[in-house]
């Protein structure tokens, strides 16, 4: 199926998005100090937009 066909097929019917690649990560100590994170809760995160 093509990518145009496939976009048409998933707006008329359904779709679906395998997550299974996506990763968690976990920093504690100087890594995430030097994030500077520190108006997120425990347990979120924000994509950063350069």
């Amino acid at each position: 199926m093509g990518v145009r066909k496939e976009h048409l097929h998933t707006r008329a019917a359904a779709g679906l998005f395998d997550v299974s690649h996506m990763g968690q990560l976990t920093l504690s100590g100087a890594a995430l100090e030097a994030l500077d994170i520190i108006d997120l809760p425990q347990g979120k995160q924000r994509y950063y937009r350069g």
